[in-house]
């Protein structure tokens, strides 16, 4: 079993865990530009996409090549700010498109706000600002994660690493099975 973290959006990271949720299989973080995509791996290698859909098809090659008989799917779940709606819909596509392509497959699939999973994670105060937030990921995720490389001091990739974590966790409680799983084959 491995466990799948994204922190989505138009900058956002992707981080593969083993099983015992302390080593890092794979770990990609990207960022918007103005000729696409420019994505960057824990191994210091750097890539291009044209589209979010491209570095969709990136991370799931990555984790079907990881990827035992199962694997969890978590994936930070959006706040909506009032007033924000434009930006909400970008990112909620944004995120659609990179986590869509592994829906599929995942055994469970997890939604967590940043207001659960921090606290569970990083022993923050659900009220945390987004910065310190970031702040206290950058600081344990390196030391918490093996092979963050590269990427250990991009806080997205941190992040994503914890969201990994905790959808891990709440699958050992006996979490949700993902909701594709619970379709019946006629659907």
């Amino acid at each position: 079993m491995i466990h799948v973290g994204i922190d989505p959006g138009l900058r956002g990271a992707a981080v593969v865990l083993d099983g015992d949720r302390r080593q890092v299989l794979f770990a990609m973080a990207w960022r918007e530009t103005r000729a696409g995509f420019e994505v960057a791996y824990s191994s210091g290698l750097l890539a291009t996409a044209r589209t979010l859909a491209g570095v969709a098809e990136l991370l799931r090659r990555e984790v079907e090549d990881n990827q035992p008989a199962e694997f969890t799917l978590s994936v930070e779940g959006l706040f909506v700010r009032t007033g924000k709606a434009n930006g909400m819909l970008r990112l909620a596509e944004a995120a659609a498109l990179v986590y869509g392509p592994l829906l599929e497959d995942a055994v469970a699939f997890e939604r967590p706000l940043a207001s659960t999973w921090r606290p569970a994670i990083l022993g923050l105060s659900s009220s945390t600002t987004a910065d310190q937030a970031d702040a206290a990921a950058l600081r344990l995720a390196p030391h918490r994660f093996d092979g963050l490389g590269e990427l250990r001091s991009n806080p997205h990739a941190c992040e994503a690493a914890c969201i990994a974590a905790y959808g891990a966790m709440v699958y050992a409680r006996g979490g949700r099975p993902s909701r594709s799983r619970t379709r019946s084959p006629t659907t």
